[in-house]
């Protein structure tokens, strides 16, 4: 029979106890970090409060109609009218395939509320992002004055009730 020194038999008991606290330790962690976190809702920094459907359900996909002057949503043949809510878009892209050469300009218009200016060269897609978006208020309709009416024109955003 072989018999262990005293060093080997407390380093196996030293390497048992930290397995043992490794195993321990995030659990511990992890509720007090939960403990450290607190969401405040507010305007200045507001906190996500809906479900994913439904977020999902209030976004917004508009594009441009050449013939019609107007935003119309995705898959519709009406003019877009913004709802009860209001209408925060984050992405704006144009593609001014079809336009003569040359710097063509955009102007996303509402009367009286809302007025975006945007310039793009001729025969290229461009896309603007904007991370806290720009808000057309209830009931605005948003239409479109460019120096091209071939251009595509798509605005992305979300309907949101502040």
């Amino acid at each position: 029979m072989i018999r262990l020194p005293k060093s080997v038999l407390s380093f196996r008991v030293v390497a048992l106890v930290a397995c043992g606290l490794t195993l321990a330790v995030p659990r511990a962690a992890h509720s007090f970090a939960a403990a450290l976190v607190d969401v405040t809702n507010t305007a200045a920094n507001p906190a996500i409060t809906q479900s994913a459907p439904s977020q999902a359900a209030q976004l917004v996909s508009l594009i441009f109609i050449s013939q019609a002057g107007a935003f119309q949503q995705i898959g519709s043949t009406q003019n877009y009218v913004v709802g009860a809510q209001s209408l925060v878009i984050t992405d704006v892209d144009i593609s001014t395939f079809g336009c003569s050469a040359g710097l063509q300009t955009f102007n996303i218009d509402v009367p009286n509320l809302f007025d975006r200016f945007f310039a793009v060269t001729t025969f290229d897609t461009a896309h603007f992002s904007y991370r806290s978006g720009f808000v057309l208020p209830p009931g605005s309709v948003p239409s479109l004055v460019s120096s091209c009416p071939s251009a595509s024109l798509q605005l992305d955003g979300y309907l949101t009730s502040n």
